[in-house]
């Protein structure tokens, strides 16, 4: 406030006016100078271009401005109540953003697209798995077959069937087969510890699971199907005279919860032709389409690889996890198979650039975690798009998209570039909030998403649904309170500011740090803890966890604790015991106090004694940036995870 007395200026021959002026620099970051006159005041807004667009202070002082005629129409009203945000900012976001309507046969299930190919191409390959390949045709008999042989076991229209199988060509026919029967599929994977597997079949509460020979599911006293059972396939082939309608349904995905049991996120056949949609006319998807299957069939990038492609006539190129933990071998795979579409996870993007791509390649699609410019920047060299993708499992694997490239255009970006998660994708809506009000642009606030390929809910879980899924205030339909904190930028784009909550993603998977947080407090020598994501030495994003315990007790010991209900991809990459927790003035856990944690081998060192045991020291590190390993070290103690080893 510049109200200090100013000397008067006065010239025989002309008046003296106050010229506002630019400087070189910025005194600070943000200020407002407010100078008082005789009959009125004037209010400077000073930035720093380093950190606010010229758009975005213009934005700002609209507000402000807002703001001070609110407060003097109303001076008794709480701040909270102003709204800031002008009418025709609320006009272009709920008219212009979120414009998003887009035709699509929404009497139909998927279901219906497949058989669809498979009467126009029978004999066109849908699926290709190393040297085997699958036409529509046996793709679709194999699926009736396996179908009448559950309705036989008594699956049918609105019951469920767990499905645990390796990635292969039979794992299509599986969850067709389940579909055709009326039935909604869950995925299961083996790999988990048993007691995690148990607690999400009681939550299913599956009529049958789908299983190859030896997967061991015996335990749980459910009926076992075997998929890989040829005598399946040797009967009735004829069309599934079920009619499933597009709110039944299609499958339920377990995501991790953060009462420290994982919580199933239930996604109608509505919801899914919602997104094969958009999927289909975003990337122009086709029947000389070839896209990448690579990605687990527990997370939903999976309903991404398989469903778009085979709706419409086009080949799903399906790459096993041997194959994709060999990087060289797995670009041959594509290259051979002339892939069009691949879509990954920035930390798996890392690791296939240090080899050349495929030039078939046509649309890249990034997503799972925060894109920066160094994943992507390599793709330059083909001639594809580029696209970020951003949403949570609970709207059918998408909300948001972003081009972050077009064909042809080789102006690389700057490496500093904060990569926009983009706009509503086809008929979805989304809202940024504060309490319920929304934000103007620019200004931060809780993402929330509406639209037809929101879940309709979790499972067996009415009281998080209530409050998570609520009556959407700004137009028709539920809306989602995603917990993500973000902004709409002028252009229309939305930029992605971090979590609200202590939900993070690692690696591409969404976890709740609660969930571990709850696993630890369970183990009877610990007394408290706290858990964090942080980027570590090498720049990834890493889950951090830190014990306080009376008696002695080794991260080795937590660690064997732990794998025994989390997944490895749970699994804290960093422990430290320590001996209290520092808090802020609100009595709550001072997170930016926690100690930063370095990998470092054991006290007691032990050299190798053989070549190969030198070899696998040294490799331990150098991927992990540890100075000196010894042959009783664990790569997983020293901060490794599955992508690292």
């Amino acid at each position: 406030m510049q109200n200090n007395e100013e000397a008067k200026v006065e010239l025989n021959l002309g008046s003296v006016d106050d010229v506002v002026s630019s400087q070189a620099e910025a005194i600070v970051d943000l200020a407002f100078n407010v100078t008082e006159t005789d009959y009125s005041f004037r209010i400077d807004l000073e930035y720093c271009t380093d950190l606010f667009k010229k758009e975005s202070a213009e934005k700002i002082a609209e507000h402000y401005i807002r703001t001070l005629k609110s407060i003097t129409s109303d001076v008794n009203q709480t701040i909270s109540d102003i709204d800031i945000a002008a009418d025709e900012e609320i006009r272009l976001i709920l008219d212009v953003y979120n414009n998003t309507y887009s035709d699509y046969p929404r009497n139909k299930t998927v279901v219906d697209l497949i058989e669809s190919q498979a009467a126009e191409i029978p004999d066109n390959i849908a699926l290709i798995f190393e040297n085997s390949t699958m036409t529509y045709s046996q793709l679709n008999n194999m699926a009736n077959s396996l179908a009448h042989a559950l309705i036989n076991e008594g699956v049918g229209r609105g019951q469920r069937v767990a499905l645990s199988v390796e990635r292969n060509l039979m794992l299509p026919v599986a969850i067709l087969a389940v579909l055709k029967t009326g039935a909604a599929y869950s995925p299961i994977d083996a790999s988990l510890p048993a007691e995690r597997i148990g607690v999400m079949l009681k939550d299913i509460n599956p009529i049958c699971i789908l299983t190859e020979d030896g997967m061991g599911f015996e335990e749980f006293g459910i009926k076992n199907i075997r998929i890989n059972d040829e005598s399946i396939y040797q009967v009735d082939s004829s069309p599934v005279q079920v009619r499933t309608s597009p709110d039944d349904t299609a499958y339920i995905m377990y995501t991790s919860g953060t009462t420290g049991t994982p919580k199933g996120i239930i996604i109608s056949h509505k919801a899914l032709m919602c997104d094969v949609n958009s999927f289909v006319k975003t990337y122009n998807v086709n029947r000389n389409t070839v896209c990448l299957q690579q990605g687990s069939y527990t997370f939903d990038l999976f309903v991404e690889e398989i469903y778009p492609t085979l709706c419409h006539g086009g080949k799903v190129l399906i790459m096993s996890k041997s194959l994709l933990l060999n990087v060289p071998e797995a670009h041959k795979y594509m290259r051979d198979n002339r892939v069009s579409i691949v879509h990954m996870t920035p930390m798996l993007i890392s690791e296939f650039n240090k080899h050349s791509w495929s030039d078939s390649i046509r649309t890249f699609i990034v997503g799972g975690e925060k894109v920066l410019t160094k994943h992507v920047k390599p793709l330059y060299n083909l001639d594809c798009e580029i696209y970020q993708g951003y949403g949570p499992t609970e709207n059918t694997v998408i909300a948001c998209l972003y081009q972050i490239r077009k064909a042809g255009d080789n102006t690389v970006p700057a490496d500093d570039w904060d990569i926009p998660i983009g706009y509503p994708k086809r008929n979805t809506k989304i809202y940024i909030v504060s309490g319920d009000k929304l934000c103007g642009i620019g200004v931060p606030g809780e993402l929330c998403i509406g639209g037809e390929s929101l879940a309709d809910g979790y499972l067996n879980l009415p009281e998080l649904t209530a409050e998570k899924f609520v009556k959407n205030p700004f137009g028709e339909g539920r809306m989602y309170h995603s917990g993500d904190l973000a902004r709409w930028l002028p252009d229309g784009n939305i930029e992605f500011l971090g979590r609200i909550d202590e939900q993070v993603k690692i690696r591409g998977i969404r976890i709740e740090l609660g969930e571990i947080e709850s696993r630890l407090r369970a183990i009877e020598k610990i007394r408290d803890c706290a858990v964090i994501a942080r980027e570590d030495s090498a720049g990834e994003k890493a889950i951090y966890a830190y014990y306080i315990s009376n008696e002695n007790i080794s991260v080795s010991e937590i660690r064997e604790i732990l794998s025994g209900s989390l997944p490895d991809y749970m699994m804290p990459s960093y422990m430290m015991q320590v001996d209290e927790f520092a808090v802020n003035r609100s009595g709550k856990l001072d997170k930016r106090a926690l100690p930063d944690i370095t990998a470092k081998a054991s006290n007691q060192y032990i050299a190798p004694e053989t070549a190969a045991q030198a070899v696998v020291c040294e490799l331990f590190g150098e991927i992990l940036g540890i100075e000196k390993v010894g042959i009783k070290d664990s790569f997983f103690d020293l901060g490794g995870h599955s992508l690292r080893a």
